[in-house]
């Protein structure tokens, strides 16, 4: 009896499965504008001190470890109580820790107010996202502090996540966004890339630079991570 019971269980998260990937595959032809943004103001605000403060932490760190290859268990994941583990998200989650921004737990999910700046200590991606999303503070325009959720372009499976450093709104209506990011090659990276909100996730929503702005950090990076990503849309840590 308990081993069928086991069998409908398998049966019933693999149909689960496919009907996620089927809406996520339908979705994949319309922008994250069209999906999240419809209501937003393209505009950067102003950004909160304490979010200034954690991308400012951000940013030690990215310049502390100066792109030298860490251990799967390093500070970041002994801050979260794991060993070895994949850690872009336990990385924000640790910055956001060090300034004292509350930081839920997927049981701790439900509405928030709109002044309220917190993010999530989540370790995998997909339910970082859905947390977000439940939460109604998933965004098509990037913000200074937001967390970009990226994603395979065809199937929009939520792969990787970093922290917007900054973001800048061009005259064509793209973002010239700037990201810090953690367990890239086993270090933290620092990108420079454009975003376009209107195009489509399938046919690849992020542009790379042929050269770095006059003034830039020399250590930024212009060229592609993955050409199979797309940019899902934003974590909104505050609004």
């Amino acid at each position: 009896m308990g081993k069928r019971i086991g069998i409908i269980v398998c049966v019933l998260l693999l149909c689960l499965g496919q009907s996620a990937q089927a809406g996520d595959k339908r979705m994949s032809k319309y922008s994250a504008w069209e999906v999240y943004g419809q209501d937003e103001q393209l505009e950067i605000k102003e950004t909160p001190d304490v979010i200034q403060r954690m991308l400012d932490t951000a940013y030690d760190e990215y310049t502390r470890v100066g792109g030298k290859r860490l251990k799967r268990a390093n500070t970041y994941t002994r801050w979260y109580g794991v060993g070895g583990v994949a850690w872009c998200s336990i990385f924000i989650a640790w910055c956001s820790a060090k300034q004292d921004i509350t930081l839920y737990l997927l049981k701790d999910i439900s509405p928030k107010p709109d002044e309220e700046i917190f993010n999530f200590k989540v370790r995998f991606i997909p339910p970082l996202f859905n947390a977000f999303e439940s939460v109604g503070r998933i965004s098509a325009v990037p913000r200074p502090g937001y967390t970009v959720i990226y994603a395979t372009r065809a199937g929009l499976w939520e792969m990787h996540v970093g922290i917007v450093y900054s973001a800048q709104l061009q005259a064509d209506g793209r973002y010239l966004i700037e990201t810090i990011e953690g367990n890239q090659g086993n270090t933290i990276r620092h990108y420079l890339f454009l975003y376009d909100p209107h195009a489509p996730f399938q046919q690849g929503n992020m542009s790379f630079l042929e050269s770095l702005p006059e003034g830039a950090d020399e250590q930024l990076i212009i060229t592609p991570r993955n050409t199979s990503w797309c940019v899902k849309g934003f974590g909104a840590t505050w609004k």
